[in-house]
């Protein structure tokens, strides 16, 4: 997503499994809730939508994590200000 001056604001990553899609701390889609916890400790926020849990690291990471089944789906990084 960019912002009205150019600037990228949000990158999101959606899929099942893998892929070369890494964040900073190593995390790759597919991968099992406990890991993000591992990595990046417990969510500052948890919300479920239908079936997809989404756990907020907003103020630690600017990133959430969305899961289904226990395992990661979509991760979205964005700058927030």
């Amino acid at each position: 997503l960019i912002g009205p001056d150019g600037r990228v604001i949000q990158i999101k990553a959606i899929g099942y499994k893998g892929g070369n899609v890494r964040t900073a701390k190593g995390v790759t889609l597919g991968a099992p809730y406990t890991q993000v916890v591992q990595r990046y400790g417990y969510p500052e926020e948890h919300q479920q939508v239908g079936p997809i849990l989404v756990a907020s690291y907003r103020n630690k990471a600017h990133a959430s994590f969305q899961f289904l089944r226990n395992r990661l789906i979509a991760v979205t990084v964005a700058i927030t200000e």
